[in-house]
C-alpha cells in the first residue's frame, strides 16, 4: 500500500468538506508563522541554565497585555520563601523540616 503524504490528505480531505490540518511535530511547531507572530515561543533569563525557550501567554488582550518574565522555578527554589511568608513558619522550623529530610 502507498503511503500518502500529509499535503495530499490535506488536498483531498479538504476538496470533500472535511476540516483538517497537519499534526505537525515541535520542530516545526516553534518555526510556524503563527506561532512566531502571536509570540508563543519567548525567551527568558534562567538562573542556571542562561537563556531558555518557554511557551509565551496564549490570551493577547490590547489593554491588559501579558507577558512572560521568569522561567519555571526550579525544584525547591521557593521552598522558603512559600513556608515562611506564606505560611508564617519560623527560618528554624523551615531548618528543622529541612534536617529531617521532609523538605
Amino acid at each position: 500500500m502507498a503511503q500518502r503524504k500529509t499535503d495530499d490528505w490535506i488536498d483531498a480531505l479538504g476538496a470533500i468538506g472535511v476540516p483538517c490540518g497537519p499534526i505537525n511535530a515541535m520542530d516545526k511547531v516553534v518555526s510556524h508563522p503563527q506561532v512566531q507572530a502571536r509570540e508563543m515561543i519567548t525567551r527568558v533569563a534562567h538562573h542556571i541554565t542562561g537563556e531558555v525557550e518557554v511557551p509565551g501567554v496564549p490570551i493577547k488582550l490590547s489593554e491588559t497585555p501579558g507577558s512572560v518574565d521568569a522561567p519555571a522555578p526550579s525544584l525547591g527554589e521557593h521552598t522558603d520563601k512559600v513556608l515562611t511568608g506564606l505560611l508564617g513558619m519560623h527560618p528554624d522550623e523551615v531548618e528543622q523540616l529541612r534536617r529531617h529530610g521532609v523538605i
